[in-house]
């Protein structure tokens, strides 16, 4: 039975996915084709005519039904998706007075079976049968397209018929062709094929390093869509029963549904995301999420129901996906780098589709590059998706590294003091308990020192509080510059400072803050008008070398105690305390 009547908007679907690399108007003939002398390739595909059998007729019916055939442009099957066999009527007469070996293609590879009979003495006689439900290594000439070897004789007159059963679209570009042109055009053809795959293959790989150092997402969905849309072309040029799963027709005959509506999944999947159409559009994004539940439902449909369901099913998701695609372009269209990227690709392809179905119907020569457009856009659409890809990625490092600087700034700005620079007494106190626990777990000295400037006051009430922050910052580096590779530096308070000493006993300690002490009384702290002050500082000193401490408070307690002693007994001083 066919399928659904919209025929147009099936060869669309084909037209935009297949990207067909053949086709053109057909012109009706009855009489024989003449095969000239000179001949490189023969394109026989108007001269055809056609009998549909819906019934499965016998061969022996099929010679009674000689006066049915039609033309094959009236019979207007290109497209169907049908239970019937198709019979093909192809006479041959050869003007040339030697016997003749020539070469038959069919340019439809994925076809379930065709087989080729010649009409002798009024019989069929089977020449082979070849197909997708049939394994690669049956065929006598191994070619991604149905290719037979056909013996004419000089000067006669013979027929030959093709028996055509497809479980997919319906179609039959034929030629017939000198066995040295075919062997010339093929090497032609494999040599561009070759360039295609290549550079897809290796936007696979590429993209796939990609993802494996980036871990995102959006690498991942651009990957499975890039495999999909390739293996998907392969199915349609032939390659994929040729090279990868020749030996499985039941795979083989799946394979077109199940990665038409892989491609529809992921390339929607990849579009939600790399657009962020959850934020940029919600009602499309939750329409397409719905959708793409049913894709991923209906990936397994190849294989639970019959091949041509799949395929009609398979070509309805394809022309939603479509529609969604254009939908996504018109909603998006240049409101961010991303939909620049993204409506360039897509409208590249959409140029190389046109320039193709203009060059079938002759509205434009058929060329290299129109014949190959398709192609040619899809890999320029690959690459700039992967170019906005990559834009994306990176202004979303950027944006995390810019974030990850002000994240730094802001625990810079809350752990250290702001007219110091030295760790504030929080920060001091978490670093100093940490250093300290693990001393006591190596048994490992420590000293911790409480120093504060003498006669502060004084200094304020002179010369003002500019100039005592100014003071308290001179002595802030001259004790940063003589402990800071001893052990933890901070401010306390006011003008007080604190310094915890790791892995030095209060002998070595004493040694530090005696050169403090004398490093303040020789070294004056200059005013801006030129005069100087000499600043001193006095220091409380405690070390764990009499007793262990358990936290850094009890340290601090009993420093305070010495820095109280030395204030009371003159100042400009170190006490050690035990």
């Amino acid at each position: 039975m066919k399928c659904f009547s919209t025929k147009s908007l099936i060869v669309f679907i084909i037209s935009l996915f297949a990207f067909m690399s053949y086709h053109q108007i057909t012109y009706a003939s009855n009489s024989s084709i003449v095969i000239p002398s000179q001949i490189k390739e023969l394109d026989v595909s108007d001269r055809l005519t056609i009998f549909i059998d819906q019934d499965h007729l016998s061969e022996q019916d099929i010679l009674s039904k000689q006066d049915q055939f039609i033309p094959i442009d009236q019979a207007k099957v290109a497209g169907d998706v049908s239970d019937a066999t198709y019979w093909l009527k192809i006479p041959l007469s050869s003007s040339f007075a030697f016997k003749r070996d020539l070469l038959l293609e069919l340019k439809k590879p994925h076809l379930s079976s065709v087989t080729l009979y010649s009409l002798e003495n009024n019989k069929f006689v089977e020449q082979e049968t070849i197909g997708y439900s049939l394994p690669y290594e049956n065929r006598t000439i191994k070619h991604h397209n149905l290719v037979f070897a056909l013996h004419l004789q000089p000067n006669t007159s013979s027929t030959y018929l093709l028996k055509i059963q497809s479980d997919s679209f319906f179609q039959a570009p034929v030629s017939i062709w000198d066995p040295n042109a075919f062997s010339a055009k093929n090497y032609e053809f494999q040599t561009l094929h070759g360039v295609f795959y290549g550079i897809m293959l290796a936007m696979i790989i590429y993209n796939s390093f990609l993802f494996l150092s980036l871990k995102e997402k959006n690498y991942l969905y651009y990957i499975l869509f890039i495999m999909g849309f390739t293996l998907m072309q392969s199915i349609w040029d032939g390659f994929a029963f040729q090279w990868l799963w020749g030996d499985y027709p039941w795979w083989a005959l799946r394979s077109n549904s199940f990665f038409i509506v892989w491609t529809s999944l992921f390339s929607l999947q990849f579009a939600k995301h790399f657009l962020q159409l959850k934020t940029n559009a919600p009602l499309l994004y939750k329409n397409i999420t719905i959708f793409n539940i049913f894709c991923a439902v209906a990936i397994i449909l190849p294989f639970v129901l019959s091949i041509r369901t799949a395929t009609m099913v398979s070509t309805i998701i394809a022309t939603i996906a479509v529609m969604f695609i254009l939908i996504i372009a018109l909603k998006v269209r240049f409101t961010s780098r991303e939909s620049k990227y993204f409506v360039a690709a897509w409208a590249l392809l959409l140029v190389g589709v046109l320039l193709n179905i203009c060059a079938a119907y002759q509205l434009l020569p058929l060329n290299a590059v129109t014949l190959y457009a398709p192609k040619i856009g899809v890999l320029v659409e690959v690459m700039v998706l992967s170019l906005g890809l990559a834009d994306k990625i990176k202004r979303i490092t950027l944006e995390k590294e810019l974030e990850t600087r002000n994240v730094q700034t802001l625990k810079q700005f809350a752990m250290y003091d702001h007219l110091t620079k030295l760790l504030n007494r929080k920060y001091f106190l978490e670093s100093s308990q940490e250093t300290l626990s693990l001393a006591n777990v190596s048994n490992e000295p420590v000293s911790l020192m409480l120093i504060d400037i003498d006669h502060f006051k004084n200094i304020n009430d002179t010369y003002g509080h500019t100039i005592g922050d100014q003071a308290i910052v001179f002595v802030a580096n001259q004790i940063h510059n003589i402990c800071k590779n001893y052990g933890i530096v901070g401010r306390y308070g006011g003008e007080e400072f604190i310094v915890f000493l790791n892995q030095l006993d209060h002998h070595s300690a004493s040694q530090i803050a005696e050169e403090l002490i004398e490093l303040h009384r020789t070294s004056p702290f200059m005013l801006e008008n030129g005069h100087s002050i000499y600043l001193t500082i006095s220091i409380g000193l405690c070390s764990n070398d009499f007793q262990e401490y358990k936290y850094v408070n009890e340290m601090i307690l009993h420093a305070d105690h010495s820095l109280y002693y030395a204030k009371n007994n003159g100042r400009d001083q170190l006490a050690i305390y035990g």
